[in-house]
């Protein structure tokens, strides 16, 4: 009996044993476990890259985080490719890593600001205070940047460049006249400013005209032809005027389609009107200008002097046809008031 006694408390304390022990062991696989999953989660943690944009100017780029050392600056609107690491982006700057303060960027680039140049032409330079031009912008031109203290950071032909902000203003400065059909027009001239032979833009308003029924003398145009006056036909179509501008690709006979409705003013030194069409001829090196027409476009408007026009095929020279220099462009144009080049001008009636 006391034998059974002794084996009986020898088996409680094995099992009191077993009950301490299991549940220790329990609790050391679960800490295991936890601090395992701590640990891949870590080296989880800034192995997606992120694509972000910087939304200050001159954000400082660093060789290590919370380092005084300047690596260089990023600007606003800068995308980097970089890792989240705490409070700072680790990227690749210069071949190097380097560090940049995440709470300044965003997966979103930041909203840039629309300007109108209202003094030109506009000196474009690609860098701030340069001597250097890039080229130039005419009053009522709208580009889209950042503001940089006195400057304004824009894109320009591909590459980063500033223009100086005082020339520039928040407003349209070719307000709309108030006339409904004549303020689409314009509008419509603009929206194609940039397309050019080069990026095959032209096409699309060839297409367009081509596609009209009952087309003028029965002539398709073809890709290579002259298409300034394809343009002013093409604003037509698009806007359903071409009853109040007329349809045409020969700038003479569009000529005559305004003298057969008593529309046209045959002479070169007046100050025309915003939706007047202007029309040239190249050769003439002084007033009065008869010669035959062989380019036209739009008045935008007018102002100090000069008159602000919108042109198919334009020259990127002044006082210059598109085929001396190969590209057209659909593109504003500035001309002296009387300027020799001037043929005259149609008055078409938007009201």
């Amino acid at each position: 009996m006391r034998k059974q006694k002794k084996i009986i408390s020898e088996i409680l304390c094995v099992l009191i044993l077993v009950l301490l022990i299991v549940p220790g062991l329990f609790s050391i696989n679960t800490l295991v476990s936890a601090s395992t999953t701590e640990e891949d989660l870590s080296g989880k943690a800034g192995t997606e890259a992120e694509v972000l944009y910087v939304q200050i100017n001159y954000l400082a780029v660093r060789p290590a985080k919370n380092s005084t050392e300047l690596l260089g600056r990023l600007l606003k609107g800068d995308q980097v490719t970089g890792y989240r690491d705490g409070v700072w982006i680790r990227i690749t700057y210069g071949g190097q890593t380097a560090y940049i303060a995440a709470k300044y960027t965003d997966t979103n680039p930041p909203q840039a600001e629309t300007y109108y140049v209202k003094a030109g032409p506009l000196a474009v330079r690609p860098a701030k205070n340069s001597t250097e031009l890039l080229g130039r912008l005419l009053k009522g031109d709208q580009v889209t940047g950042y503001r940089d203290g006195v400057w304004i950071r824009i894109t320009y032909g591909g590459q980063t460049a500033y223009i100086a902000a005082k020339y520039t203003t928040e407003e349209v400065v070719f307000p709309k006249t108030g006339i409904r059909k004549l303020d689409m027009v314009l509008a419509q001239a603009r929206k194609w400013i940039g397309t050019s032979d080069e990026n095959q833009g032209h096409k699309y308003i060839i297409d367009t005209y081509n596609e009209q029924p009952n087309l003028p003398r029965g002539y398709p145009m073809r890709y290579d032809d002259p298409w300034c006056d394809a343009f002013v036909s093409f604003v037509g179509i698009q806007t359903n005027t071409t009853d109040i501008i007329g349809r045409e690709v020969s700038v003479y006979y569009h000529m005559k389609f305004f003298m057969n409705k008593d529309q046209w003013i045959e002479d070169g030194t007046i100050t025309p009107r915003p939706g007047d069409l202007i029309s040239f001829s190249w050769s003439a090196t002084a007033q009065p200008n008869d010669n035959f027409p062989d380019h036209i476009g739009f008045v935008e408007g007018i102002d100090d002097g000069y008159i602000y026009t919108i042109e198919g095929n334009a020259s990127s020279i002044e006082d210059s046809s598109s085929e001396d220099h190969k590209i057209g462009y659909v593109e504003r144009k500035r001309y002296a008031i009387g300027s020799s080049v001037i043929r005259g001008f149609a008055r078409p009636e938007y009201k």
